[in-house]
């Protein structure tokens, strides 16, 4: 009787046991779901804001706010991250997605599985004071720079990184001068500082249009390595250098009229041992220099250029082939400014003191042998070139001649033990014929 008893009691109390385990599971994600889709919402909503203020002093406004707890995807639209008057958008951003590891738990730092920012839009301005230039992000710049270093370097693994239809609007308010970024498309697979992935390629891709020309990078490279071997692929279709110009540091002694640049050019990076070799093919289309006065120098239909490699760091390298089509060049020459092209390249060098003969030489006190850096070049050729000499030197009479001409060079090299390199050169005067 007794034991019967006991079998029937004992199903009655574990499904007393289940039933009180459903109901806790069932509590416990409910509240795993309140937490997920309430509590960390507004706990984003009030600590991003505060941390952005407080590490870069600009204020940070945020849309609609969402947290999956399931997936752990945080989701924010209609970010504005203000300018130091805290009116004027410095970066748009339509909507952020940050998707997080359950990694990061048993890592002990931020691992995320996805980070996707849609249509961010960034605003840079620069003016410039005395000698230095200032941006609209310079003060967060200073703000972070004062900001005291970790003892530890920062533990993180990103994955997934994508941007997509991105737009960058610069504007130089003291040259007056405008550029445009857009249809920005970012992918990096993977960023990590953990050392196990030290030794995994990474392999970005990044395309945009710039001022409406097409332009692609894809790289290949160990970011974290010791050796830090990178590969990058640089891809641009008609890019008009003319409207960059503006923006280099430092002033030309010419003006350039017209250029556009393609490449499908490689630049390798190693530390160990130190090289930056670049590989591929240029090309120069509708190049037209004139000096600052305004007067002639340089035109050409076309230049491509195909590198086997160039170092450089070493300065040297091999140039499979080069060509330029329908060079014409203007070469004039008068008593206050000699010739032209010579008065431009001095105007570009600076001053310095003559080296004495005992620094020249080493410390047995012997001349040391100069070493040219050593090119290769396999084959080049001109087409169609023209030469327009006008010569004012002589007091008597002004000379000008137009010349055309085409050359054809093969195996130039700088090595001490190379062959002579063949060259044809035709020269053609209308009034004392050809040559």
């Amino acid at each position: 009787m007794i034991f019967s008893s006991i079998s029937f009691v004992k199903p009655v109390i574990s499904r007393i046991f289940r039933r009180r385990w459903v109901q806790i599971c069932t509590g416990l994600l409910l509240l795993w779901s309140m937490l997920g889709w309430l509590a960390v919402p507004s706990i984003v909503r009030a600590v991003l804001p505060a941390q952005v203020l407080q590490h870069t002093g600009r204020v940070l406004e945020a849309g609609d706010i969402r947290f999956s707890p399931f997936s752990l995807t945080l989701s924010i639209s209609d970010l504005h991250l203000k300018e130091a008057d805290q009116k004027t958008d410095a970066m748009t951003l339509s909507q952020l997605k940050l998707n997080i590891s359950l990694a990061s738990v048993w890592h002990r730092a931020l691992v995320v599985d996805g980070l996707e920012l849609v249509q961010p839009q960034v605003r840079i301005t620069r003016v410039q004071q005395g000698n230095h230039s200032l941006y609209n992000f310079s003060d967060i710049l200073d703000k972070l720079a004062a900001t005291p270093a970790s003892p530890e370097p920062a533990r993180f693994a990103l994955h997934d990184i994508l941007i997509h239809n991105g737009t960058i609007r610069y504007a130089d308010r003291s040259a007056a001068q405008t550029a445009v970024i857009d249809t920005l498309e970012l992918g990096l697979p993977f960023i990590s500082s953990f050392p196990h992935d030290a030794e995994t390629h990474v392999e970005p891709a990044l395309s945009f249009m710039l001022n409406g020309a097409p332009v692609r990078f894809h790289a290949n490279s160990k970011p974290f390595s010791s050796s830090m071997e990178s590969r990058l692929d640089l891809g641009i279709q008609t890019l008009d250098l003319a409207k960059l110009q503006t923006y280099l540091p430092l002033a030309l002694p010419v003006r350039l009229q017209s250029a556009k640049l393609d490449s499908s050019l490689s630049l390798v990076f190693r530390k160990q041992p130190a090289q930056a070799v670049l590989e591929g093919s240029v090309a120069l289309q509708q190049v037209h220099l004139q000096s600052l006065e305004g007067d002639e120098l340089l035109r050409f239909g076309g230049l491509k250029a195909e590198l086997a490699s160039v170092d450089l760091r070493g300065l040297q390298g091999h140039v499979k082939n080069l060509q330029i089509d329908q060079p014409e060049i203007w070469l004039t020459a008068d008593k206050e400014h000699g010739w032209n092209w010579l008065s431009l390249l001095s105007s570009g060098k600076k001053t310095s003191a003559p080296e004495s003969a005992a620094d020249s030489r080493g410390k047995n006190g012997v001349q040391p042998e100069k070493v040219l850096p050593l090119w290769k070049l396999d084959k080049a050729s001109v087409h169609k070139g023209s030469l327009h000499l006008t010569d004012s030197l002589m007091a008597s009479r002004k000379v000008t001649r137009d010349f055309q001409w085409d050359l054809s060079l093969n195996a130039l090299s700088t090595a001490k033990d190379a062959v002579p390199a063949a060259l044809q050169l035709s020269l053609n005067d209308a009034d004392q014929g050809s040559l």
